[in-house]
């Protein structure tokens, strides 16, 4: 039979991640007491170390919300995770469009040179010029 085993900070109570699995029962403690690290200690089971940790006092594994990564993130409670929120979000994706379309403008500017000084029309380069502007403002 397969044991598996988390390691959390014996302060916090907070699971740093590792995990151990082995099925040698005889000598499982130095085993994983070798693996634990300075400072930390373990507990059978595979936890979430997003979103448990071990309460030391009760020696039990409870939920845990971990501190607030920015201002931009919101606690989604059923997936136990910290989310950017949908403002952010949206403002990334519309940042993200408008980075596309300027490398997709820059792309086309050397066709627009090349007519500039075949035809000595710079509208286009103008054209061109305007719309990354204004796509700058999305940024």
């Amino acid at each position: 039979m397969i044991r598996t085993f988390s390691f959390y900070d014996a302060t916090t109570g907070i699971f740093n991640g590792r995990r151990i699995s082995i099925s040698n029962h005889d000598r499982h403690e130095a085993e994983i007491a070798a693996n634990a690290g300075p400072g930390h200690t373990y507990i059978e089971g595979r936890y979430d170390h997003e979103s448990q940790r071990v309460d030391i006092v009760a020696g039990i594994v409870v939920d845990y919300q971990p501190p607030q990564p920015s201002a931009d993130h919101e606690w989604n409670a059923s997936a136990k995770r910290w989310h950017l929120s949908a403002a952010v979000s949206s403002r990334n994706q519309a940042r993200d469009v408008a980075l596309a379309a300027i490398a997709r403008l820059e792309a086309s500017q050397p066709r627009a040179m090349r007519d500039f000084v075949l035809r000595g029309d710079n509208s286009r380069i103008l054209a061109i010029d305007a719309e990354i502007e204004r796509l700058r403002a999305d940024l």
